[in-house]
This record gives structure tokens, C-alpha cells and sequence, in this order.
């Protein structure tokens, strides 16, 4: 972080070649590698702005929710995620915004503009475990993060921060399958029983529903949102990272529904950037086919179209299981006509 006492927008010139500086708030700038992939890029300006946020509201101030799961390095949904933390002072009703970022190349001399967020202040809540300091980012433990972001934030956000967050409390495998959901039901029966605690309180009908169905086993956003999408289509019976041993190799599908031998794949963006990868996909699919798995896949560019992939999924599992009742998670959302939430 560069903090100095002006106001004005930083002299771009002074910029090194290969780098790019970043207006996080008034008087504060970091200066990140140009050539950062987009993901990073959009992490590494979160994680400033967390600490900007935590630098205005000085000692007794932490991070929770996604923030805090964020600074843990755990997935989430938002890309340009609001700063949510427990200041010194009580909640505002109008939270604080972070202005737009500014970014500068030396390169190129262009600038760029980045959404603004808001410093969303919390109420202080009963926390189960200390906070903890993480990178220097003081944060919630696991569990209390797990609790505020299944009870308070929407749905599908819910779940993926969820998984996350279990993942990496289970330090979760799909080489060790029946540790990690050992791990698994150890820390959801935890939290069931800190959730019973907070009955009557608004969201505790979705935290249960998101506790009951996050899997340490989801190994990314897009598998987790696909996930979801199963759930709150009436898809249930499903199981993530099953072995399945062919002549070609142990291979794990990311979903699998054992009674119809179905699988799902979901292919990251860039997946198959190359030939060789390509290849062995072709020959996963030959080998999982001859075991008689019928595999579905959908990529990160499809997601928009998740409801026809749905529909797809179950006409392959009716077709081999026959009529499939559907049994929707509700506390977990719903789908619209577009998208999801």
C-alpha cells in the first residue's frame, strides 16, 4: 500500500514499465504487475480495499462475511465484492463508498475504471471463536465466517462461499474421500448446533439449508454453482469427485448420479487450451463411456444457459432411471428465466 497526503490523481508518468498503479481511496494506491490475470487482478484490489477499510476504522475492527473469507484466500462469487466488516463504532444506516479505482500503465498511459464498493458496516455479533489475523487482515475464525455468510447473504453466494470456506477447514481431498467427509460432518454437526442457538433469528431457515448442503468436496465456483442449480432444480441425489475406475485410469467426475450413472463436467474457462489436454479428455470420456457413464459437461461460457442444461440432465437421468421426482431446495432460491438467484 502507498499512502501520501494529496488528494489528486497520481502522476501516471512515475509508473514503472510493467506495472500498473491503483487508486484504492483518497491518498491510498498499490501498484500491481500489468500482466496479473483477471482473476488475481480483481482479488489483489479487494484485499486493499479491505485494508483501506480497516485503516479509516482503526483498532477493534475486523472483517467477516465474504471479506473475510476472501482474505483467507476461499473463493467467491462477486468479483468486486462490498467490504463487510465490525467496526469500532455501531452500524451506519448509510454505509461508506470506496470511490471508483484508477488504474495507470506506464506502458500504454491509459486509464481504467473499476466499479466503486461500499464499506458495509455490522453490528457486533456473538462470535464462537476469536478473530484471527490472516496476511494482517484481522478476520473471522471458519465457523463464525461459514454461519454469518449462510444466514445473511443471498443464496447462491451462500453456497459457494460455503464450500469454500469448508474445504479449506476439512483441507478436503477426492484422494482421501472418507477423511475429508469425516471432517465434513464433524464441523456441520458444529454448526447445526450453533445454528439452533440463533433460531428465530431472520436467514436461519436458508443457513440451515446451506450447512446441510455444502460439500467440502466442490472444487471450484463454477461447480459449486452448477451444484446449486441441481438443488434448486429438484436434482438431489448427487455425489461429487466419485472414483470410478476404468481400463484407462481412475477418473472423478465433478458430479455423479450413481442410480442412472450420469456425471456432469464443468470445464473452467481455458480448460483446453491445449491439444494434449483435449486429447485426454476425448480418452476420459471413451473410458468412462465404456463403464456405461454418460457424461454431461458445461463450460464457464454456458452458464447463462444452465436452465436448458438442466432440463438436458434430466431427460439423461429419466431415460435411464425413468420418472425422476423432482424434490426443489427451496431455502436455497430459485432460478429465473435468465440466470439464477
Amino acid at each position: 500500500m502507498i499512502y501520501t497526503t494529496r488528494d489528486s490523481t497520481v502522476d501516471h508518468l512515475s509508473v514503472p514499465d510493467g506495472v500498473q498503479r491503483i487508486r484504492i481511496d483518497r491518498g491510498v494506491h498499490i501498484e500491481l504487475e500489468a500482466d496479473l490475470g483477471y482473476f488475481e487482478f480483481h482479488k489483489q484490489i479487494a484485499l486493499a480495499r479491505m485494508a483501506a477499510a480497516l485503516h479509516q476504522c482503526g483498532a477493534g475492527a475486523y472483517l467477516v462475511g465474504h471479506s473475510a473469507a476472501l482474505a483467507r484466500g476461499c473463493d467467491i462469487k462477486e468479483h468486486n465484492p462490498d467490504v463487510e466488516m465490525v467496526g469500532a463504532k455501531a452500524a451506519r444506516r448509510s454505509p461508506r463508498w470506496l470511490p471508483v479505482c484508477q488504474y495507470y500503465s506506464a506502458k500504454d498511459k491509459r486509464e481504467f475504471v473499476a466499479h466503486p464498493v461500499k464499506i458495509l458496516k455490522r453490528r457486533a455479533r456473538c462470535l464462537h471463536e476469536p478473530v484471527e489475523v490472516i496476511s494482517g487482515l484481522p478476520v473471522t475464525s471458519i465457523p463464525d465466517t461459514i454461519l454469518d455468510v449462510a444466514q445473511y447473504s443471498k443464496p447462491l453466494a451462500a453456497l459457494v462461499a460455503a464450500d469454500s470456506l469448508i474445504r479449506r477447514h476439512c483441507k478436503a481431498s477426492r484422494f482421501e474421500r472418507a477423511t475429508s467427509l469425516d471432517a465434513q460432518q464433524e464441523i456441520k454437526a458444529r454448526l447445526m448446533r450453533l445454528l439452533h442457538q440463533r433460531a428465530g433469528y431472520p436467514g436461519t431457515v436458508q443457513a440451515k439449508a446451506v450447512i446441510e448442503w455444502m460439500s467440502c468436496l466442490s472444487e471450484s465456483v463454477g461447480e459449486s454453482v452448477v451444484r446449486w442449480a441441481l438443488l434448486v432444480y429438484g436434482l438431489r441425489d448427487m455425489e461429487l469427485q466419485t472414483r470410478i475406475d476404468t481400463r484407462k485410469g481412475t477418473y472423478y467426475p465433478d458430479i455423479f448420479f450413481r442410480r442412472s450413472g450420469i456425471g456432469i463436467e464443468y470445464d473452467g474457462v481455458g480448460k483446453y487450451d491445449d491439444g494434449q489436454t483435449l486429447h485426454n479428455q476425448s480418452v476420459r470420456q471413451y473410458a468412462l463411456q465404456r463403464q456405461g457413464v454418460e457424461m454431461a459437461r458445461i463450460s464457464g461460457t454456458s452458464l447463462q444457459a444452465l436452465i436448458v442444461f438442466l432440463q438436458d440432465v434430466h431427460s439423461l437421468v429419466a431415460s435411464r432411471q425413468g420418472v425422476v421426482k423432482l424434490e426443489p431446495v427451496h431455502a436455497l432460491g430459485r432460478l429465473n428465466r435468465f440466470y439464477m438467484e
